[in-house]
């Protein structure tokens, strides 16, 4: 949002199928940071400053603590 008004929303299948919610759920997070860091070049492009975070709602702890320790892998 910029000035409390939505600017980007996205609804589509994931291009994958994941055995676990897990999975899904890392992958949904991934393309919510690539969509960010994509905005944010925008409105670099556009001469507007970002300044402060972005925020990423999620709903899933594990993602979160597994996706925060840089030294986690990931296997099936």
């Amino acid at each position: 949002m910029i000035n409390k008004t939505p600017i980007d929303w996205t609804l589509k299948l994931q291009t994958t199928v994941e055995m676990a919610t897990f999975g899904s759920e890392y992958i949904a997070a991934r393309t919510c940071m690539e969509q960010i860091i994509d905005l944010h070049q925008s409105l670099r492009y556009l001469g507007i400053p970002v300044n402060g975070e972005s925020m990423m709602f999620r709903d899933n702890e594990s993602v979160v603590n597994t996706s925060s320790n840089p030294t986690s892998k990931l296997s099936k």
